[in-house]
């Protein structure tokens, strides 16, 4: 680590010139670690036709968040209280058995009434894989607080 020496007179010019772009290098790291866990998000998100995986997105200023534009996250993620589904949800449910399962027309829509009857009577199971990232996610976003304010801290000249 370099050695810096100011006279008291110079002290408040130093540390203003050293930390001028100390805003821009935590914005920089919280940026970088938001994509990192936008990454680990993707690679957890449960998979049907990969829209929801699809669908994650970084917000492009300050603070910076990850999100997800599937309308149907949060029911993946916190499950849901039970609740009947009208025609055109059995019928798309339907085509995800047909599609997943390989079932014919007539198993697929037996398939879909058994399911709508576990959703109407038990609702859904969550999933908790956003929940169970927390904690990784807390550390890919100081991993990256890190690097960022190391290589400011270590450049010759701020940045």
């Amino acid at each position: 680590m370099p050695t810096v020496r100011v006279t008291p007179e110079g002290l408040p010019r130093a540390l203003a010139r050293r930390f001028r772009g100390i805003a821009k290098v935590v914005n920089r790291g919280i940026e970088r670690g938001a994509q990192r866990g936008k990454t680990l998000l993707v690679r957890r998100t449960p998979k049907d036709t990969g829209f929801m995986k699809a669908a994650w997105m970084v917000s492009k200023v300050p603070p910076y968040s990850i999100y997800n534009e599937a309308s149907y996250a949060g029911v993946i993620e916190l499950g849901a209280r039970p609740h009947s589904m009208g025609r055109e949800g059995i019928a798309n449910l339907a085509l995800w058995a047909k599609r997943v399962l390989g079932v014919s027309e007539k198993e697929a829509t037996s398939v879909a009434f058994a399911i709508a009857h576990k959703l109407r009577t038990k609702g859904q199971k969550p999933t908790y894989f956003v929940r169970n990232s927390m904690e990784e996610l807390r550390g890919l976003l100081a991993q990256a607080m890190v690097t960022e304010v190391s290589r400011y801290a270590n450049a010759k000249e701020p940045a």
